[in-house]
């Protein structure tokens, strides 16, 4: 599913988090004009995208099924004609519900490191212009906000879209899709 951008009724962007405070360790409100235009900017890229990504592929009309093969690198879309789409296997994060909270791949020790390169480049660029939520391992959210965290990754690190992948009925993880393709037929 797409998630559009919300519009705060003030006209400012309307993306808001919680990030651990660097002094005391606790969460606090973040809230930043620059950062929410940017969740705006890389919302509209990837909604495109993904408007593409579906036309061309399949990737979100909620038909298949999906899967990844971690000894490969591949995230693979399984569709009921027996066509496969993959990509490479990139993470962007993690969604737990109970917690609202949004795990950055690369703050978590469960994903190889191979497999975090668009989040550390959303983590790169966020360190060069001062945007904690892309620096901040753990970030407190919506369910909403993280499909932004993730379109700004996707977004910054030039993907071509982004899935957000069941894992449990309290787990979503979130994947950049980077180069998709039709695996040949054999």
């Amino acid at each position: 599913m797409i998630w559009p951008f919300r519009k705060a009724q003030n006209g400012r962007s309307a993306f808001s988090c919680e990030i651990e405070c660097p002094d005391c360790g606790a969460p606090h409100s973040y809230e930043d004009e620059g950062f929410g235009a940017l969740v705006q900017r890389s919302c509209i890229k990837q909604d495109a995208c993904m408007v593409q990504l579906a036309a061309k592929f399949g990737i979100g009309n909620g038909v298949g099924n999906w899967q990844y093969d971690e000894e490969v690198g591949l995230l693979e879309f399984h569709f009921p004609d027996g066509k496969i789409c993959e990509t490479p296997l990139e993470t962007i994060g993690s969604w737990f519900e109970p917690r609202n909270e949004f795990l950055w791949s690369w703050g978590n020790e469960y994903i190889s490191e191979y497999q975090t390169a668009v989040a550390r480049k959303a983590q790169e660029f966020g360190e060069q212009r001062g945007f904690r939520p892309l620096t901040s391992k753990l970030v407190w959210l919506s369910l909403d906000d993280a499909w932004h965290l993730a379109k700004v990754a996707a977004s910054v690190s030039k993907s071509k879209g982004v899935y957000a992948a069941p894992v449990s009925e309290t787990l979503q993880m979130f994947f950049a899709i980077t180069d998709p393709k039709w695996r040949p037929e054999h």
